[in-house]
């Protein structure tokens, strides 16, 4: 994954509105804290504060004039945002600074790649060579941990998300596809990767790695096998055994298909 550090200081004027840097106050609302123990921030408030906490973190944790939150760069964001209308007392600055430069040096290099875009080679796991075209996915896709692929047909979109989880090499991943295509999926993935098996936690090279490829068929529940990487399909998605599925994926892979199947399944029902 491509790292790059920027002098936030040279860029303040390129930064967008949410993320500019805001000074000491001499009012406070509340205070930011960060509790190490389980990662979380805290925001104590007034209630109006805490009123518009709620809107803009709306998956948070609350009780009583508390609100509590994992960090991430979306989050700082939002935070930042709030703190430059209602500044808050933060109690451990340095880890502030921290994710504050994290979510900076983010936009700063989505601008650089949108402007001209980067190339990555995928990692050891990956068996193929990718087209130049691939690379600039490869990297797109690691600098987002959201992305759609919306390549054309024919240009390789499943290779691209083949080197993808082999670069990020967190496993299981579960993969959604069309029905007709889940065998080529399995196929594809044994033709172009080194697929690891969690062995006590680690991750080792295995000689025979189909069988750690499994798909999940029929709406029946019934204990998963373990295997380094899932394949289903779009009609399975509402069913217990995929909400079971789903707790022990880091990954999900959606292709463009889906939103025309996401169009048909409300119109069927009846929603807009």
């Amino acid at each position: 994954m491509i790292n790059v550090v920027h002098d936030i200081s040279a860029h303040t004027d390129t930064l967008p509105a949410y993320l500019q840097p805001f000074g000491k106050s001499d009012v406070y609302y509340g205070t930011l804290e960060y509790r190490e123990k389980d990662d979380m921030w805290l925001i104590k408030a007034q209630p109006m504060v805490m009123q518009l906490v709620k809107r803009l973190f709306p998956a948070s944790e609350y009780s009583p004039g508390i609100a509590k939150f994992k960090p991430n760069k979306r989050i700082t964001g939002d935070l930042n945002w709030l703190m430059m209308r209602y500044p808050l007392k933060i109690l451990h600055p340095e880890k502030w600074n921290q994710e504050y430069e994290k979510s900076v040096n983010h936009v700063l290099h989505t601008k650089e790649m949108i402007v001209q875009p980067k190339k990555e080679v995928p990692k050891l796991l990956f068996k193929g060579i990718l087209r130049e075209y691939q690379k600039e996915a490869l990297a797109w896709m690691l600098h987002f941990k959201r992305t759609l692929l919306a390549d054309d047909t024919g240009l390789g979109k499943t290779v691209s998300f083949i080197a993808l989880m082999a670069s990020v090499n967190i496993f299981p991943v579960l993969i959604v596809c069309p029905k007709h295509l889940m065998a080529q999926w399995r196929e594809m993935i044994c033709e172009f990767m080194e697929i690891p098996v969690p062995i006590g936690g680690n991750m080792e090279l295995f000689p025979s790695p189909e069988q750690f490829i499994h798909e999940i068929k029929g709406t029946k529940p019934y204990p998963l096998p373990n295997a380094s990487i899932y394949i289903t399909h779009y009609e399975l998605l509402g069913h217990a055994i995929l909400r079971y599925a789903v707790a022990v994926i880091f990954v999900l892979y959606v292709p463009l298909l889906f939103l025309k199947f996401l169009q048909w399944h409300a119109s069927r029902n009846g929603v807009e």
